[in-house]
């Protein structure tokens, strides 16, 4: 029942707007990058979304800024730009399903995962985590504090950065037409999987008083280019 109650009050998080968005866009520098390291970059952010059809299942963890905190188990699946996703509890009951192709289907989604807003803003989430944003064309260069950027402008003005980091993880950075920051993803204890990168951990924070965090821990995957044995040990 406390599991529930918590999810009911993540719920409306998701379906509620932050009056306060900190972080805002910063510009890339105007020095163009010389085109090897260009090269360099461009295949670090090309790795970041799997390619092909996975499968992966976490452990995830909810957060709400203001405190409290509970469990269940995603499972992802990513077919190029079409992805399911699912919530259960440990004891396997499923709260949430639902699939985005060129729209949004939901298939189950029990009381409290029914109310207005919930599904939009759980795919919209799980969309920026393993699918590339759509957008007219890449930019790649570094920002104030000489990090490295791929950054990408949805037809919204909606701007997603990809920063590679030197372990090979990455973070993610979005921000809304405005430039406010909407939402911080950051990858931990990657591996390669052929031209692809997995996270073991992944943690995605959307800022503000009304914010909340979501940390999810990698228990299986399966995809073209590794299982579940190889990955997980």
């Amino acid at each position: 029942m406390k599991a529930l109650l918590f999810l009911l009050s993540f719920l409306l998080l998701l379906c509620s707007c932050a009056s306060e968005q900190p972080g805002r866009l910063q510009p890339l520098a105007p020095d163009p990058m010389r085109p090897l390291e260009q090269a360099e970059l461009k295949k670090k952010c090309a790795a970041v979304y799997p390619q092909g059809k996975w499968q992966f299942v976490h452990a995830i963890e909810f957060s709400m800024a203001g405190g409290g905190g509970s469990s269940v188990l995603g499972v992802t699946v990513v077919d190029g730009n079409s992805l399911s996703c699912a919530l259960m509890t440990v004891e396997g009951f499923t709260l949430f399903e639902a699939r985005l192709t060129d729209r949004l289907e939901v298939d189950r989604a029990v009381p409290p995962f029914d109310r207005p807003g919930f599904a939009e803003g759980l795919m919209e989430d799980v969309r920026a985590l393993f699918i590339r944003p759509d957008g007219s064309g890449v930019r790649y260069g570094q920002l104030a504090d000489g990090v490295e950027s791929c950054r990408m402008t949805g037809p919204d003005g909606a701007v997603t950065d990809i920063l590679p980091l030197e372990n090979g993880c990455r973070r993610i950075k979005t921000y809304d037409a405005e430039g406010l920051l909407t939402r911080t993803i950051t990858g931990r204890s990657c591996r390669k999987a052929g031209p692809t990168v997995i996270p073991e951990a992944l943690e995605l924070t959307v800022p503000g008083p009304a914010g909340y965090t979501l940390k999810m821990t990698l228990l299986s995957v399966d995809g073209p280019t590794v299982n579940t044995s190889e990955m997980i040990r």
